[in-house]
């Protein structure tokens, strides 16, 4: 797993990796309020135990005191970390773990082997981010990866769409409400699931104490906690063997790509993109995505590549996603060796580590606009078709 999550560090960008830092503070959060909601029941009992001790209503007092300050303390910081919800989007969960899984296997890591039997006629979104939703899927083969040499390193991830009951949640000590959700349900092993086998990641680490509580472990279930759901595990298993990550199911497409009503047909198109980036890992997903809207999409690796792709397609290849930091050719190079080929080629550049007015130069040459990433799927599906639009 060294060389997966070599490539996970490189790929992410600064802020990025801010990101994802606010989502494993915010599984830190969950978990420290489960823990000290459970003091609290505790505290509560020792009162009555200590109710005739002068010097330990003294320690009780202190107590209470103490747990209103944390129970505090953790609502400023979910108030500190609430602010970054602000640029969610509907992500299709199915085309998300699709591309990841296909990443996974062109680098010669784990396989998911994915099931979406029960989910063939429904919508699978969650409100979320990309990204962060995409380091989830990413970071499981390192949750689960064993180095005992007979076993493969091998998932199998069943997509269901279900409703709970409140009353499923009081009894699995989930913060969740009851209504329908899409749940994924991650295994080594291929098996069948009794939701009644299921508890929340943390009260499993009361029942179960010698569970690892690795930082992955807190990065997924924070990252889902942000996103509305929560991750779950199996009550009776002595390690980790299997969770089940819900989110909140969203209805239809009618909001696929923006917090405000948009028709994705208005983003739909047939033409061929040319993706360019030597971040491959990203662009599964990113493929997955735009291929659900229509579009025919090729990938190159760098700059050098993206020229010698076009010119061996001329009028075959209708727009070219350009990122401006690549090995080999950059961006900016590629750009005015591009326009000698075809001068009226449309590029669309992309950046996490430039600033728009850094391409300046190539802009005013007539590319067609700058996307900053992290970008929302919304952003790049709307840069597109207002490309294509235009002409």
């Amino acid at each position: 797993m060294e060389k997966l999550d070599s490539i996970l560090s490189d790929m992410i960008s600064d802020e990025e990796q801010l990101e994802s830092l606010v989502a494993t503070t915010f599984g830190i959060h969950n978990g420290l309020n489960h823990m000290l909601s459970r003091l609290s029941s505790y505290h509560a009992l020792l009162e009555l135990e200590l109710d005739e001790s002068p010097t330990g209503k003294i320690y009780l007092q202190e107590g209470d005191i103490a747990l209103r300050v944390a129970f505090e303390l953790l609502k400023s910081l979910e108030r500190a970390l609430d602010v970054h919800r602000r640029d969610f989007e509907s992500v299709d969960l199915q085309s998300l773990v699709t591309g990841v899984s296909r990443r996974l296997k062109k680098i010669g890591q784990t396989e998911f082997d994915l099931d979406f039997t029960n989910v063939q006629d429904r919508d699978t979104f969650a409100w979320g981010r990309l990204h962060l939703l995409q380091q989830i899927f990413f970071e499981l083969p390192t949750v689960f990866h064993t180095d005992a040499p007979e076993e493969t390193d091998k998932l199998h991830i069943t997509v269901r769409a279900e409703v709970f009951t409140d009353e499923f949640f009081k009894s699995c000590k989930s913060v969740l409400e009851g209504g329908e959700y899409t749940l994924l349900l991650v295994s080594r092993q291929e098996r069948e699931f009794d939701n009644q086998e299921l508890v929340s990641f943390f009260e499993k680490q009361v029942i179960s104490p010698n569970l690892d509580l690795a930082d992955n472990f807190i990065s997924i279930y924070g990252t889902v906690r942000l996103h509305g759901g929560d991750m779950l595990c199996v009550k009776n298993e002595n390690e980790l063997q299997s969770l089940a990550l819900l989110f909140p199911f969203r209805r239809n497409r009618v909001e696929m790509y923006g917090e405000q009503a948009v028709d994705d047909e208005m983003l739909q198109g047939t033409e061929t993109i040319l993706l360019v980036d030597d971040e491959g890992i990203i662009w599964d997903v990113v493929i997955e995505m735009l291929q659900t809207l229509g579009y025919t999409v090729v990938l190159a690796a760098n700059g050098k590549d993206c020229v010698e792709i076009y010119g061996a397609n001329r009028g075959e290849i209708d727009l070219i996603l350009l990122d401006m930091v690549m090995p080999e050719m950059n961006g900016h190079d590629a750009f005015f060796a591009l326009k000698e080929i075809d001068p009226k080629v449309n590029v669309l550049l992309s950046s996490g580590y430039v600033e728009e007015e850094d391409a300046r130069d190539v802009l005013e040459a007539g590319a067609k606009g700058f996307l900053r990433k992290p970008y929302r799927m919304v952003d790049l599906a709307g840069a597109i078709r207002g490309i294509f639009d235009r002409q």
